[in-house]
């Protein structure tokens, strides 16, 4: 649950509206009704099922309408930008994937979008940011961009105003670190520092073999639904099959390897896919 700067804390959940349900408000009453009590904010992706052309949907049929009708009611805002589908099949392309949250935190959302990248079933993923607290930099060096002549310069300069001394085990010492600090100092000066992008830790499981494999699917996928032939939505359908059973077998493999688990969680933005 994350933790936003000023103590608030933040519920991040996923839910889904049954087709079937004739009052599709039901399901979402307890949830709400739950952090209202707890005094806790709200972030709630959610397969709604429903059409609404608030929230770009092509029409709005009654569960949309009950739905809406609902919303208006809660202190919950929708996010959804745009009217790029989020579920896509053979025979329907349509926006039934809704974003919602609190008032409270609306201001601190971003980039909310619908993902290019090739999802695991019919619905495509959602990204959005949740900025939870003052932004960190962090920098690095790449010892590549390095530019030797300024290295050389510093490094002469350096080692010209030091002095060193041989006479003692002490005096070795302090001529060493002395040695030390003038590379280092040559170093920082000749070699630009670079902002980190992207805090936090790389996911064990992915490799380049699922990259390609996302790629192709992904390519697959736009090839479908820029032709709509059945016959390549049936070679994407069995690439997507490919493509999850791969990263079942990726996540298997990095389970069996690993020796522990740690979680660090960025402290300018916490990211978030549904």
């Amino acid at each position: 649950m994350p933790t936003l700067d000023d103590g608030e804390r933040v519920v991040v959940t996923s839910g889904y509206l049954p087709y079937q349900s004739t009052d599709p408000s039901r399901d979402l009453t307890k949830l709400i009704n739950y952090c209202k009590q707890e005094k806790l904010e709200l972030i709630l992706g959610m397969d709604a099922n429903a059409h609404h052309i608030v929230w770009e949907s092509s029409d709005t049929n009654q569960r949309g309408g009950k739905l809406m009708d609902f919303l208006i009611t809660t202190n919950l805002s929708i996010l959804n930008k745009g009217s790029e589908p989020t579920s896509i099949t053979r025979n329907r392309k349509e926006v039934i994937d809704i974003t919602v949250c609190s008032k409270g935190l609306v201001q601190r959302i971003e980039e909310w979008r619908v993902s290019s990248e090739p999802s695991l079933s019919d619905h495509r993923h959602i990204h959005l940011a949740l900025r939870v607290g003052k932004a960190r930099t962090e920098f690095y060096r790449n010892p590549k961009r390095t530019n030797c002549y300024d290295y050389r310069d510093a490094l002469t300069r350096n080692l010209g105003s030091s002095q060193y001394r041989f006479g003692s085990q002490q005096a070795i010492e302090q001529t060493v670190k002395s040695f030390q600090a003038s590379i280092e100092s040559a170093y920082e000066e000749s070699c630009p520092s670079i902002e980190k992008k992207g805090l936090g830790q790389g996911i064990a499981w992915w490799s380049a073999h699922l990259s390609k494999f996302r790629k192709s699917t992904r390519r697959l996928l736009n090839k479908a639904i820029k032709s709509d032939l059945e016959r390549n939505w049936e070679v994407y359908r069995t690439a997507q099959r490919e493509y999850k059973s791969e990263i079942k077998r990726s996540k298997r493999r990095a389970g069996e390897n690993s020796v522990g688990m740690s979680t660090n969680f960025p402290r300018q933005q916490d990211t978030f896919v549904h």
